[in-house]
């Protein structure tokens, strides 16, 4: 993770598309943020909607950091 934070932000969009896994989306305030896994780490890519650019790639390790896109997996048909 940590050669991923000092890369360039077009390097890691790049890696990220050929080798993270996309995981789910969610939308705040005028963010589109995408979540990837990829290589033991999280990554979101914030994308501001009105100007359709990629403003900021956050990465994290810690789980808790995707508990924003559970809220939005439905498991009802998992569920007896």
């Amino acid at each position: 993770m940590s050669d991923f934070n000092i890369m360039e932000s077009s390097k890691q969009i790049g890696i990220l598309a050929e080798k993270g896994v996309l995981l789910a989306k969610r939308q705040e305030g005028c963010f589109a943020i995408n979540l990837f896994q990829i290589d033991g780490f999280y990554a979101e890519i914030y994308c501001h909607v009105g100007q359709c650019r990629i403003k900021m790639i956050r990465c994290f390790k810690e789980s808790s950091g995707i508990d924003y896109y559970l809220e939005d997996i439905d498991i009802s048909g998992l569920i007896g």
